[in-house]
């Protein structure tokens, strides 16, 4: 009975998790990256060399392609396949937190936590691989820390003596395996920095070695079968291509120099936490600071495994932390693996606050405080959001989202001061009515500006891609053609400066689309100008639609991807209302 409840509970999360994820368009650029990635494998059967927009990618390894791959032939290929195995790996993350506060008596509190954090369910609806990386490298450490501490609790060495203590070891190695098959390199050296250097906190590293050389070879043996046989095929079916491209340009390139633009100072990744950890960040100084680390492992009781607990955890923090701060390339969902630890640290935590009575609730003002800085930055929240950044805002929808930024404003600034007064002796009141709250608010922020603005990125690319006919052509012009090619499903070339005027001038009598954004009109300014004088005519149409006559056509949109314009006596002029179409006399 207690297992179907949990099956049901997850199946929830899931739902919760993937609300609204068929509802948008592929978000640019990463998203049809992988979505077109994986669609391109099932069109050209071939399921070990990765190609997108028909050029060979060697930026990422296999095994999330698969996974989007497998949901594209089962339910056919679209948004809902693309981000199932975002969903789940979501979902996968919950269940990690339940599982490792499970050991420790606060597993629901430890998911509802999980659940509600930021980053986790923003990404658990976008189809890139950092959720399904972050549950595999946050895996492999939780369940070798499972193990340990059943090693702890029964007296027993890592050794077959104690069959499922050697289960959870090597099921942490295969999720290292899977790891490297997702990301890289990146997934291995990360779990052995926190592994090691907790056992070399614990003066434990050498007796660990020695007591669990059988399960470590096993180990070995799986993984080299799990991660191997992939990079052996690659490296042979590409010449060493992808070895060369991906183990230096996207590892060891990436870590030593900025990548792509992808800079940031070393304090970057403090304000990154602050929003990604959301609402939590307002308690975790003070889960930091107020937990225990002191506890030995020959010692039973609760309090001492919670205090082993919080250290590794502490230890797993600081070590993810440090390790991408010190890289030189810094993207805000590298650092999503130091959530789960913080996640335990923080429910861990607030277990001790569920302990106040009216006669200690002094102990709670600590969390009272959290509640107040997140009714303050929520009334700062709805300020800045209709003064300083309305113009943006605007931008994307005409409204700036202002009810829904108002509502889900009010709701958080108003649940916390309910909080406050439940806070301190009342603890378990506050706590869920912050989860409830913020989950709503997450729905309504899914459905009010994350939907809205994935449309505004599109900005109507999905239609016009899908309704292109067999003869119909189309080409980028220095932007992303994996959108268009996911959409169209075929071959959306992306020319050049050159393949670009070949393009408009060959003699071919179908009708001819490109796209392309607005600061680039101006390398074919004259070109356009030149036909023009030759009897050629310009119009604007709405949406691209007009007379079928014309032969060269340009597709316009909002000014993050495609070009918008008008005709002027020796120019293109933006117009953002409009789409620009090129009639070309034969």
């Amino acid at each position: 009975m207690i297992n179907l409840l949990i099956f049901i509970a997850f199946v929830g999360v899931a739902l919760i998790l993937g609300f609204g994820v068929a509802s948008f368009p592929l978000i640019s650029p990463d998203e049809p990256r992988y979505a077109e990635t994986a669609r391109e494998m099932l069109e050209r059967l071939d399921f070990i060399v990765p190609f997108c927009g028909y050029e060979p990618r060697y930026d990422k390894p296999i095994l999330f392609y698969w996974f989007e791959l497998l949901f594209f032939k089962t339910l056919g290929i679209g948004e809902l396949s693309a981000r199932l195995p975002s969903v789940i790996a979501g979902t996968a993350s919950v269940w990690l937190a339940f599982l490792l506060g499970s050991f420790h008596g606060f597993g629901i509190l430890a998911g509802l936590v999980a659940l509600t954090t930021f980053q986790i369910f923003l990404f658990s609806k976008i189809a890139i691989t950092d959720m399904l990386l972050n549950f595999l490298i946050s895996a492999s450490i939780c369940f070798f820390y499972i193990g340990y501490l059943r090693r702890a609790n029964t007296k027993k060495k890592f050794a077959f003596k104690d069959k499922l203590s050697s289960r959870w070891l090597i099921s942490s190695i295969v999720m290292m395996a899977l790891g490297m098959l997702c990301k890289g390199p990146v997934a291995v050296v990360l779990p052995l920095l926190v592994i090691v250097i907790f056992l070399i906190l614990e003066k434990d590293l050498v007796a660990f070695a020695l007591n669990t050389w059988v399960e470590l070879l096993i180990g070995l043996v799986v993984f080299v079968l799990l991660a191997l046989p992939w990079y052996l095929l690659v490296h042979i079916k590409t010449g060493g291509a992808f070895s060369q491209e991906f183990f230096i340009g996207h590892n060891v390139n990436r870590f030593t120099s900025v990548h792509t633009g992808h800079g940031a100072p070393f304090w970057f990744y403090v304000p990154v936490i602050v929003i990604g950890f959301f609402p939590w960040s307002f308690f975790l100084i003070q889960s930091l600071i107020g937990v225990d680390y002191s506890g030995k492992f020959n010692m039973r009781s609760d309090r001492t495994q919670n205090s082993k607990l919080n250290l590794f955890c502490l230890v797993w923090f600081m070590v993810i932390f440090v390790f991408f701060t010190i890289s030189r390339t810094k993207l805000p969902t590298y650092i999503m693996p130091v959530y789960l630890p913080l996640i335990i640290l923080v429910a861990n935590w607030w277990t001790d606050k569920f302990k106040a009575t009216r006669s200690n609730s002094f102990k709670n003002l600590d969390a009272l405080l959290g509640f107040a800085l997140l009714c303050l930055v929520s009334c700062i929240g709805m300020y800045l959001a209709i003064t300083v950044f309305k113009p943006a805002l605007t931008q994307i929808h005409s409204s700036g989202f202002f009810i829904p930024i108002m509502l889900i404003g009010f709701l958080l600034a108003g649940s916390s001061l309910i909080a406050m007064t439940a806070t301190l002796y009342r603890t378990k009141i506050a706590f869920g009515f912050i989860v409830v709250v913020v989950m709503i608010c997450y729905l309504i922020a899914t459905k009010s500006i994350l939907i809205p603005y994935a449309f505004y990125r599109d900005s109507g690319s999905k239609s016009f891609a899908q309704k292109l006919s067999s003869d119909d052509k189309l080409a980028t012009y220095k932007i992303h053609n994996t959108l268009y090619c996911f959409y169209a499903k075929r071959n959306i070339p992306k020319l050049t400066n050159q393949q670009f005027y070949e393009y408009l001038s060959s003699p071919d009598t179908n009708e001819k689309f490109f796209v392309t954004k607005t600061r680039y009109l101006k390398d074919f300014d004259g070109y356009l100008k030149n036909k023009l004088e030759q009897g050629g005519t310009m119009s604007s149409t709405e949406n691209g639609s007009g007379p079928d006559a014309g032969k060269i056509y340009e597709i316009v949109q909002n000014k993050n991807y495609t070009s918008f314009g008008k005709a002027s006596n020796d120019s293109l002029q933006a117009d953002s209302d409009s789409k620009l179409r090129f009639e070309a006399n034969p």
